[in-house]
């Protein structure tokens, strides 16, 4: 998961903008707001606009981002939200609640013990990352979430949830890291597979934003602190829609 010189040299061209204040002059209301611009003279001028909210005293924050090609050419557009989670909610026996329609290893690393994809290893010396390309049933509100949690941990349950409309991010990567040191997993909803461009391309993935064209993502990200918020999230994952 390191990064390229590619990916170096195009960091070099972002300028970040940032401001953080109450939201609406509410003291209790927080608000994030950042301007991305992503730009290279004969290249992309891609301008993300993030804005993320949270109240005092609240288990979780929304993020809600704005993808705009201010470019005159079209242009292919790929995201996805890595999101990385250690311990303590990442131990040994910790498992992924997932409306998992099918989990597909990425490489020869990620077929060994498959099946058990959603359960986490102690921290193991020599461990590769296995990465693993879900394929999620959204819910009856179009819907995806995902929770990572220990059910061990002192207290009753300790985790994190995210939640997603599936429409715009319809692809969800899990980044499982149970190494020593590095000990991690990665949460990952996006509109691709980390595969390159033109793998998802030959998948009919690949998405291109047309000059002027703007794309918007929300994102929920909560805490799961013990057997109430456990239960609660765990029907938005499991609930099905009714059938006609």
């Amino acid at each position: 998961m390191r990064q390229s010189k590619e990916q170096a040299a195009a960091a070099a061209n972002m300028v970040v903008d940032v401001a953080i204040g109450a939201d609406g002059g509410d003291p209790r209301k927080m608000i994030v707001f950042a301007i991305d611009e992503f730009a290279a003279v004969f290249g992309d001028n891609i301008t993300l606009t993030r804005v993320i909210t949270s109240a005092l005293g609240s288990k979780k924050l929304r993020i809600q981002d704005v993808v705009a090609n201010e470019s005159p050419d079209p242009r292919p557009h790929m995201i996805l939200y890595h999101m990385n989670f250690g311990f303590p909610v990442v131990a040994e026996g910790s498992t992924i609640h997932a409306p998992t329609l099918e989990g597909r290893p990425r490489d020869a690393a990620a077929e060994e013990e498959a099946e058990q994809w959603m359960r986490m290893k102690a921290p193991t010396q020599g461990f590769r990352e296995r990465v693993y390309l879900h394929e999620m049933r959204p819910d009856d509100e179009g819907c995806v979430t995902v929770a990572l949690v220990n059910e061990e941990f002192p207290g009753g349950p300790f985790g994190i949830w995210i939640r997603y409309a599936a429409e715009n991010l319809p692809c969800f990567t899990e980044w499982k890291m149970n190494g020593r040191q590095t000990y991690v997993c990665g949460l990952e909803p996006g509109n691709c597979y980390p595969l390159g461009r033109a793998a998802e391309r030959a998948a009919g993935r690949l998405v291109t934003l047309e000059p002027g064209e703007e794309q918007v993502y929300e994102i929920e990200v909560g805490v799961i602190d013990g057997e109430e918020d456990y239960h609660r999230i765990h029907q938005l994952i499991t609930y099905r829609p009714k059938q006609a």
